[in-house]
């Protein structure tokens, strides 16, 4: 059984025991009546219970142990690279190659909507060059045509939220350069497959920002063809530089592509004129336009598409009266209606527009307004936030009689999410379910799902949304087996997480974190920081959530890792933080290990909280640590746990350190010396160097010879040095002298 059905068939299973049994179940979907039906569910009448407080529970299933949902291929690419940091054996050359095929075969087809993120990329980068420089042994690698070729497409889409993608850049240019060097050598090669192998690489340049390379391959490959594929090269680079660079390097582009023969013609204005015009830049729109655009209706149909976002009122009633003189097709008909419907004319004129459409093809129902007509409209209306258009192109589409498509429905979800009626979204969800099905038919749909199951979560204390709603759509996405967005993921968790829930936690994570990239795995576990940081929810609480995103996140930031355990400290539970502290301790790349902050924060935490056997165990640890050089805030910080845990001669002895380094003491030195001298019995005998009272007056005379002007706060450290040692008389004339020494007026605090 997968992980994602194991997932599945618990989340029914949970469904069916929280079930209300006075409800009725949904009934099986009218246009999908093979699609198995989902079983009702309800809020749970009780939670979820441990027995151990904190750090165990009872439980006849162990979600920990069920394997993480990741890309087949990239475990073994991560052993790979693990080998590399540790000395170990790289894994033979044989399972390499078939993992890196398999990887690359899974995102091409299974999970083609989901992006190869950066850090997949430098780990399918670092594989391949490591086939490529110790697999000589077999014919080219053992890296074929067709695992190229594959990895080459399989790299596109890139992922949106990356911002440096030149670790994608670098594996396609490899990529490339390997599969040219054996369809050159290969006199039978598909010269088909070859011309889409190139098409794709000055894609991936261009999209990737390197347009220089772009350009150098195209004009390369334009001396041969140059009105062939030389030109839809040329083209894919005019994209790029429409996308990334200014205006008057089109300019330039359109010299080098005549230049290399490239006939400059309205198909090359068009591409130009398209490319503007999906980036809604009116100005160059117009201007590529005039220049030599096409006077299809395709074109016409783009423009006024851009002047209908853009309120162009004028130049869009011009390209209408265009549109209408040149025999519209269905297609032009709907974008014409669009126009009229946003343009201020009004559903009536819409209406009276569609019975001419009619009229006009009366012999030919493809030429006839259909829901596809209704939803561009509907999509106008939702766009600009008109609540009252919607519902009108709605009644529209009624009075029509045409049947809401999954599109409809999406989009009236969207509509009522915008207006802030979540309740009203789910019962158009649950509509939508009665009578297409749960299928995703765009990644749009998928976007509008998470953002309903989002809402659903985050306004489950309302009274008029209940579990049973937010359960219903988590699990058809479940049965769907799609990757939900980072932030839906956090959103659940932070649902599931304060009712106890905590097997449904840890398996969302598994089945859906490994897909992310680092930038989005740091989406939840910002949630999770936030939530374990909220004074709301009990210790225990707090310590499963860190339990299961530690478990999940080896990435976490050492700067997180340290918030959360101080966050443990303040709760009163030394020992969770300690545990924390270990964690990082554990890791293994350097900027994930403990620094200076870290032992520095961890042994004030173990101060305040007073526990000498969590002292001992991070004091055992710092010297077993080659990878940390104390500095003077460290021997601080000791020195403070130390006298915290009730040990202020041993806090001594690393003063010394502090006096004999380079660095020096610095003022919070000498406070926290002069409390420890104060804490620590005088002189005993046989003692050669003093007790505390000897010692702390010997150091407030080396401060006295250093010339330093000491601070209000540690003249009254050594008051109560002397204080507590007994010296009342000392201690008297010393206060009575310093405003005549230091310019200080003695106070409460002295």
């Amino acid at each position: 059984m997968s992980m994602r059905s194991s997932s599945l068939t618990r989340h029914v299973f949970r469904r069916l025991l929280l079930a209300d049994t006075n409800a009725s179940c949904r009934p099986i979907p009218t246009s999908h009546a093979w699609r198995n039906h989902r079983p009702h569910r309800a809020c749970p009448t009780y939670p979820q219970r441990r027995n151990i407080f904190g750090w165990g529970r009872k439980n006849s299933t162990n979600p920990w142990l069920k394997e993480p949902d990741i890309t087949p291929g990239l475990d073994k690419m991560l052993s790979l690279n693990h080998s590399r940091g540790t000395k170990d054996r790289a894994p033979p050359a044989n399972e390499l190659i078939e993992a890196f095929n398999v990887f690359f075969e899974a995102k091409r087809r299974k999970h083609r909507h989901i992006p190869v993120q950066e850090v997949q990329a430098y780990h399918a980068l670092r594989t391949l060059q490591h086939l490529l420089e110790t697999n000589t042994s077999q014919e080219w690698c053992g890296l074929t045509v067709s695992m190229l070729r594959t990895a080459l497409h399989a790299l596109l889409p890139l992922p949106r939220q990356e911002k440096d993608l030149s670790t994608h850049n670098a594996l396609a240019k490899i990529l490339y350069e390997e599969l040219s060097k054996r369809t050159n050598a290969d006199p039978n090669a598909d010269a088909v497959h070859i011309a889409q192998d190139k098409k794709r690489y000055v894609l991936m340049m261009c999209m990737t920002g390197d347009l220089v390379e772009a350009r150098r391959f195209a004009a390369e490959n334009s001396r041969d063809d140059p009105n062939g594929v030389g030109r839809d090269l040329w083209k894919r680079v005019l994209k790029g530089v429409i996308k990334t660079e200014a205006p008057e390097e089109v300019e330039r582009t359109l010299e080098t592509m005549a230049g290399h023969g490239i006939v400059i013609d309205a198909d090359i204005y068009d591409v130009i004129t398209r490319q503007y015009a999906g980036r809604d830049d009116l100005v160059n729109m117009k201007k590529w336009y005039e220049r030599g655009s096409s006077r299809s209706n395709s074109v016409h149909r783009v423009l006024l598409e851009v002047c209908i976002r853009n309120d162009e009122f004028d130049w869009g009633q011009e390209l209408c009266r265009l549109l209408l003189a040149n025999n519209p097709s269905k297609e032009t008909w709907d974008v014409i209606l669009h126009w009229v419907g946003i343009a201020g004319k009004g559903v009536d004129e819409v209406d009276r527009l569609m019975h001419l459409m009619v009229e006009q093809n009366p012999d030919d129902p493809h030429g006839w307004p259909d829901i596809v007509t209704i939803n561009g409209l509907l999509e106008h209306a939702v766009r600009r936030n008109d609540g009252y258009l919607a519902e009108r192109f709605v009644s529209l589409g009624n009075a029509w009689k045409f049947l809401p498509n999954r599109t409809t429905f999406m989009l009236q979800i969207e509509h009522r999410l915008n207006q802030g009626d979540i309740p009203g979204a789910k019962l158009l969800y649950d509509q939508m379910y009665r009578t297409i099905g749960d299928h995703v038919e765009e990644a749009g749909d998928l976007i509008i799902l998470n953002r309903l199951l989002r809402e659903l979560c985050n306004s489950s204390q309302r009274r008029n949304i209940t579990q049973k709603d937010i359960l219903d759509v988590e699990g058809d996405l479940q049965q769907l087996k799609v990757t939900l967005e980072p932030t839906t993921i956090a959103a659940l968790c932070l649902f599931h997480l304060p009712r106890d829930e905590l097997s449904e936690v840890i398996s969302l994570l598994k089945d859906h974190s490994f897909h992310y990239s680092l930038e989005q795995r740091q989406t939840i576990i910002e949630a999770f920081l936030g939530f374990i940081k909220d004074r709301r929810y009990t210790t225990e609480l707090a310590w499963d959530a860190y339990t299961m995103v530690n478990h999940v996140f080896t990435d976490m930031t050492r700067r997180a890792r340290i918030e959360l355990m101080n966050e443990f400290f303040e709760r009163g539970r030394s020992d969770m933080a300690s545990h924390v502290f270990g964690n990082i301790r554990q890791q293994q790349h350097p900027e994930y290990r403990p620094n200076i902050d870290a032992y520095v924060a961890c042994f004030e935490g173990i101060s305040e909280a007073k526990d000498l056997e969590a002292l001992e165990m991070v004091h055992n640890m710092l010297r077993l640590d080659s990878h940390v050089e104390p500095d003077t805030r460290l021997y601080n910080s000791l020195m403070l746990a130390y006298i915290g845990t009730g040990n202020p001669e041993r806090a001594l002895e690393f003063w010394r350190d502090v006096a004999e380094s380079n660095e020096g003491p610095t003022w919070n030195s000498l406070l926290i010396v002069l409390r420890a001298c104060e804490l620590s019995p005088g002189r005993s005998a046989g003692d050669r160097e003093g007790g505390g009272f000897e010692k702390g007056k010997w150091i407030w005379k080396k401060i006295q010879q250093w010339g330093i002007h000491p601070s209000r706060e540690l003249v009254a450290g050594y008051v109560a040095l002397l204080t507590a040692h007994g010296d009342y008389r000392e201690a008297s004339g010393f206060i009575q002298e310093l405003k005549e020494n230091w310019g200080i007026d003695p106070d409460g605090l002295m």
